[in-house]
């Protein structure tokens, strides 16, 4: 016999887990994790509290508590935008798709990430990665900063990605429509006015990129 929060009997693996399931406060647990990768990392306790008993009513269906927290106003909030620093797979995957980069060996990509604090399928424990402002320090911003520099290099005109926009901004688009797309807030540095003020798209994209509000999401 065994007893798991109160609860005697004798469990199996699946029974202890029915046991975890069967408290409200695994809900509101998951939940919570949910919305500080997703939307800030400051929970609003409301409406966790509202997404934790539709995830619970659904007997943990994730894409109920997925649904929930997405259609949030929270999540849609202005002030959620650029609350969230990007994880090293976050933005080296998100760098290279923005940029078609195709990486045909993934080892030096694989190699980036664990310089930026993330090796990959080695988590420091069983708890993972701490994630949010733990990724930031000078040692993995450097790496980070110096993965972005070279991805923009490689799409440059003459290699593929960022050159297909052509090289220069189209008249209609100005810079909003570049730093939109790329960045959740306003940059803090000077280079995407500047590259503006050229109308050179490929060099907005890649001052945009290199901002560091690039680094959040």
């Amino acid at each position: 016999m065994k007893a798991i929060l109160g609860v005697r009997g004798a469990f199996d693996a699946d029974g202890a887990i029915d046991a975890l399931l069967a408290q409200p406060q695994t809900a509101t647990f998951i939940v919570t994790k949910l919305w500080r990768e997703f939307v800030s990392p400051a929970p609003d306790p409301g409406e966790v509290r509202r997404i934790a008993d539709a995830f619970r009513a659904s007997h943990y269906e994730i894409k109920v508590a997925l649904r929930a927290l997405l259609l949030s106003d929270a999540f849609w909030d202005a002030k959620s935008r650029g609350t969230l620093v990007k994880s090293p797979v976050e933005l080296v995957v998100g760098t290279l798709r923005t940029l078609a980069i195709d990486a045909a060996d993934t080892r030096p990509i694989v190699a980036s990430t664990a310089r930026m604090g993330e090796a990959l399928f080695a988590p420091p424990n069983v708890r993972g990665w701490p994630g949010g402002d733990a990724w930031i320090n000078s040692a993995t911003l450097v790496a980070r900063k110096a993965f972005v520099a070279r991805a923009t290099r490689m799409s440059m005109p003459g290699n593929a990605g960022v050159a297909a926009t052509g090289g220069s901004m189209p008249a209609a688009a100005g810079v909003g429509a570049f730093e939109h797309l790329l960045l959740p807030l306003p940059p803090v540095g000077q280079g995407v006015a500047e590259a503006a003020a050229e109308r050179d798209s490929v060099a907005v994209i890649r001052a945009a990129m290199l901002d560091p509000v690039y680094q959040l999401k």
